[in-house]
């Protein structure tokens, strides 16, 4: 990601909470969140590796779920309190962290 890009993510969504991050490790088997976002808060979402993501109260993601791929950078806002689940799009074990974003950068 740019500098330019980074200042502007962080002015719209604020700093990321790195001590409230969840992270979650996953191989052929999901890995999922013990507790549940906060609806209403915005995460940060990256990843170690290629994985599929899954979200909802009892989430376990499989390869027909959506790709995550390495390196990306995503910010969701949670509409509801839900977990998250993900499992390795390839041959490489990771983990997926999702960061609480908090304040605003001026």
């Amino acid at each position: 990601m740019s500098e330019l890009t980074d200042h502007m993510m962080r002015t719209i969504h604020g700093e990321p909470d790195t001590s409230n991050a969840i992270v979650v490790a996953f191989t052929d088997t999901a890995g999922t969140s013990a507790t549940a976002l906060t609806a209403g808060f915005t995460y940060m979402i990256t990843t170690t590796v290629d994985c599929h993501i899954a979200f909802g109260s009892t989430p376990t993601a499989d390869t027909d779920d959506p790709v995550f791929p390495t390196g990306a950078v995503a910010y969701w806002t949670m509409t509801n309190a839900y977990k998250f689940s993900a499992v390795r799009a390839g041959s490489t074990s990771g983990k997926i962290s999702v960061t609480p974003m908090i304040g605003y950068r001026v």
